[in-house]
C-alpha cells in the first residue's frame, strides 16, 4: 500500500453488544446535564435506533437544555456523511459559525 492510499476498515469488536445498557431514564439524566450548543443530522433514509417517541424525548431535553439545540434532517441513507459529505457539512459550517459565543 503506497502513502497516498487509503483503505477502510472496521474493528469487529464494535459488533459485539455493549456490556453498558443504560436505561432511557439514566439516558435522560446524563442528557440534562448538558449545556453546548449541539446539533444532530440525521439521515432521512437512516433507521431510527430508538422508537421515535423516545428519540422525540431526548430531543426535548437538548432543546430545553442546550444553549443552542438543531436537528437537520438531510437526504441520504446511514452513510451520507460519507457518501455525499457536502451535503452534511454545509449544516455543520453554518451551526458552527452561527454557535460561536459573542463577547
Amino acid at each position: 500500500m503506497g502513502e497516498d492510499q487509503w483503505f477502510f476498515v472496521r474493528d469487529l469488536r464494535l459488533r459485539s453488544p455493549s456490556i453498558l445498557r443504560l436505561s432511557n431514564e439514566q439516558c435522560s439524566a446524563i442528557l440534562s446535564k448538558l449545556s453546548c450548543a449541539t446539533m444532530i443530522i440525521k439521515a432521512a433514509d437512516g433507521p431510527w435506533y430508538e422508537p421515535k417517541e423516545i428519540c422525540e424525548g431526548a430531543m426535548d431535553i437538548y432543546r430545553k437544555n442546550c444553549a443552542v439545540f438543531r436537528f437537520v434532517e438531510v437526504e441520504g441513507n446511514h452513510f451520507v456523511h460519507l457518501n455525499d459529505p457536502e451535503q452534511c457539512a454545509v449544516h455543520i459550517n453554518q451551526f458552527l459559525s452561527e454557535s460561536k459565543v459573542k463577547p
